[in-house]
């Protein structure tokens, strides 16, 4: 992996061009090489690590950003909103495991692959979008996500 945005390869419509190790913004341009660059409308894009949910909120709202994610309560709060969108989006989680946790009980449970399979199975995937993200993304059934191309 490049440490620096002029070092890195790309293969998308963008390059990043501006970013800083420990910098919470980054500027991205149009692909030269893009294969499909005449489709490419946006001249720059600029994305902001969010910080404070709250505080994203509130600098939407000031027209300091174009776009805001919205989680848990802000949703129920702000579904009403004349510029409240729901569209799909591409979000993954994952579970990582300590494979060697000094338990010995914990680690032979681990260790086996499926006891690992048990409990991505015993995860409740639904629940979690209707109860955590409201009901504002759609359960994937692999490794994509219906409704996103």
């Amino acid at each position: 992996m490049a440490k620096k945005a002029n070092t890195q390869l790309y293969s998308g419509p963008f390059k990043l061009v501006k970013w800083r190790s420990n910098c919470k913004t980054r500027v991205l341009k149009p692909n030269p090489y893009y294969w499909d660059k005449k489709h490419v409308y946006l001249h720059s894009l600029t994305i902001t690590t969010a910080t404070s949910l709250k505080a994203d909120l509130k600098r939407y709202r000031a027209g300091k950003l174009d776009e805001v994610q919205l989680f848990d309560n802000q949703i129920t709060e702000n579904k009403h909103q004349p510029d409240y969108v729901v569209r799909p989006f591409s979000s993954m989680r994952f579970i990582s495991y300590n494979f060697k946790t000094a338990n010995k009980t914990a680690n032979q449970l681990i260790n086996n692959q499926d006891a690992r399979l048990a409990i991505s199975h015993a995860i409740d995937r639904k629940t979690l979008i209707d109860n955590a993200l409201k009901k504002c993304l759609a359960c994937a059934k692999g490794t994509g996500h219906r409704g996103v191309e």
